[in-house]
């Protein structure tokens, strides 16, 4: 009888404990975007609050739109693939070349860290 009653305490501690946890998310997403509700991207490109103060200047970290970017275009693969070891720094690409034996091996590994290195920029 005692065992049933102690799993049955722990059992109502760990429905409680979450029942806490999920009300303090659920105040901390409200108040999250209750303060959120009043911003606006205008069109010069500044964020702005409720009262019209300046929060940020251009949208986004840097102000570009990844997918509308032109810097990459076809005639630039060859220079970039010759050039790899400078642009990925020689630590990095000797650990590449070490694992993958051959070039055309090598390539999509190459393309996914680029494009790994590129996101946490």
């Amino acid at each position: 009888m005692e065992m049933s009653c102690l799993l049955g305490q722990q059992e109502l501690e760990g429905l409680i404990d979450r029942a806490v946890k999920t009300a303090r998310i659920g105040y901390l997403q409200r108040c999250l975007m209750k303060h959120l509700e009043g911003l606006v991207v205008n069109y010069d490109l500044t964020v702005r609050d409720s009262d019209r103060s300046v929060i940020q200047f251009q949208y986004g970290e840097d102000g570009l739109a990844v997918e509308k970017c032109t810097y990459l275009k076809e005639q630039y693969y060859p220079f970039l693939i010759d050039n790899q070891s400078i642009i990925l720094g020689q630590d990095e690409y000797s650990r590449i070349v070490d694992i993958c034996g051959s070039t055309k091996e090598k390539q999509p590994i190459i393309k996914t860290f680029k494009k790994i290195r590129a996101w946490r920029k």
